[in-house]
């Protein structure tokens, strides 16, 4: 995909990383045909400079971390293992609250974006009144 885009293999990849049951009504699949071609057009237009790939932050930097954090992951997230994510992350961070998303992977943010958006919403009212936040609606 990086190195020979087509809508093919972006396509295999978006299906590979989307949960089935997301993509169950029209609506759900146009959005998705959308972001297959949004991302098509992107890797044949734009190239990456150095790595695509996320680093993985190691344990010392995780614990060094001061202000409260919320992670969000997929249920069904594909590229790694969601539970231990999830896991590693409340073992290491101190101010962390996590949840798993359920009927979602990597799709999380579209496929279950009123979800993710509550939950975002909590997070950051509960901090309104500290300094890491402000002017929250």
């Amino acid at each position: 995909m990086f190195f020979f885009p087509s809508r093919f293999a972006v396509q295999r990849f978006k299906l590979w990383e989307t949960l089935p049951g997301n993509l169950n009504s029209p609506e759900q699949r146009a959005f998705f045909d959308r972001k297959v071609e949004q991302m098509y057009l992107g890797f044949k237009y734009f190239r990456c400079q150095g790595e695509a790939n996320p680093d993985v932050f190691p344990d010392d930097q995780l614990r060094s971390l001061q202000a409260p954090a919320l992670l969000l992951i997929g249920k069904q997230e594909v590229i790694y293992d969601p539970v231990a994510s999830l896991e590693r992350a409340c073992r290491l961070i101190p101010h962390l609250e996590a949840d798993l998303i359920p009927d979602a992977s990597h799709d999380m943010t579209y496929f279950q974006a009123s979800r993710v958006n509550q939950r975002i919403l909590a997070f950051l009212k509960k901090y309104k009144e500290h300094d890491y936040v402000k002017d929250i609606q």
